[in-house]
């Protein structure tokens, strides 16, 4: 067994032999902890003089979808050892500065460290009088507050942004199912009046094809208002395209924008929106590039007058 590490029975019950060590000492938490902190600190701050992305070896690749799965454990020292040259030497490449190729945020060093607290801790938040539920809480009502959300707004933090949207469609399916007098629990969607028609993908399609008619309807609108204005400038005329206006307004940069359109309640993105090349070529970066105003199928003609609104404020 590893030196400072034991285990409760002293043996392997399937065996009789010696069992791997789960019960660690404080010395050798700290020993291999302190492994793992020289590796996360030589990797935050040595990527900057590392390639953006390296992509992963053929013939490791190979080896991993051929190997077996083990029969016994491995040491700490050597998984330490494997993660660094396989996990950290072909990361995504999302910490370097010079990523700009999707949304993934880069790393910081205080989220780091954070996980590994709440992993030691190990908390479930569905239940219970302990501190991550009280966190959350507070967390959730800090949100609803930079939100604008009445005090009576609750919610719950979730693992990222396709299970908070999974979330929100369920409790949308209920709400909306509750509203037509049926229960979901008691009986699902056959609880609703009139049979559903079509097979599910036409039924999908036929939701998608709403939805998209909605956003393009009310991108109309918003393009359009936007381009009445002497003072603003778009940018993409494509035939076919996702309901997202890129425009920039005379006399202000895209960050004092959307800090203007901030303080009515209106949500836009400023900068380069990962087309760097492209704002380059516009010749826009170097000003800060431009606004991104998007719509979905939840916004409604309200949000796109509040938004030309503020636009022409500026004017």
């Amino acid at each position: 067994m590893v030196p400072g590490m034991t285990d409760d029975a002293g043996q392997d019950p399937g065996t009789g032999g010696p069992a791997p060590g789960w019960a660690w000492d404080e010395a050798e938490i700290r020993r291999v902890g302190y492994q793992v902190v020289d590796a996360i600190a030589a990797h935050l701050t040595g990527i900057a003089a590392r390639p953006v992305f390296r992509p992963f070896p053929a013939e490791l690749a190979g080896s991993l979808a051929q190997a077996e799965l083990p029969a016994a454990g491995t040491a700490a020292d050597q998984l330490l050892a494997e993660a660094g040259d396989l996990v950290l030497g072909y990361p995504l490449g999302n910490g370097h500065p010079r990523f700009w190729a999707w949304v993934n945020s880069p790393p910081h060093v205080l989220g780091v460290l954070a996980d590994a607290l709440a992993a030691a801790a190990n908390p479930s938040v569905a239940g219970g009088n302990h501190a991550a539920v009280h966190i959350e809480h507070a967390v959730v009502r800090w949100f609803c507050e930079l939100a604008g959300l009445p005090d009576t707004a609750a919610g719950l933090m979730t693992s990222g942004g396709s299970m908070a949207t999974l979330t929100a469609l369920a409790i949308a399916r209920d709400q909306a199912v509750r509203r037509a007098g049926g229960d979901v629990r008691a009986s699902g969607l056959a609880g609703l009046a009139g049979p559903a028609e079509g097979t599910r993908r036409e039924r999908v399609l036929t939701a998608m094809s709403a939805a998209q008619r909605h956003e393009q309807a009310l991108f109309g609108i918003l393009l359009d208002g936007l381009e009445e204005m002497g003072h603003v400038t778009t940018y993409g005329k494509a035939a076919s395209r996702t309901a997202t206006a890129y425009f920039t307004v005379a006399g202000h940069t895209p960050r004092e924008v959307a800090e203007h359109l901030a303080g009515r309640k209106v949500n836009v993105w400023d900068g380069h929106n990962y087309a760097w090349e492209l704002t380059g070529a516009l010749g826009i970066r170097d000003a800060g590039s431009a606004v991104r105003a998007g719509l979905v199928h939840y916004n409604d003609r309200s949000d796109v007058d509040r938004l030309l609104a503020g636009v022409a404020e500026l004017g």
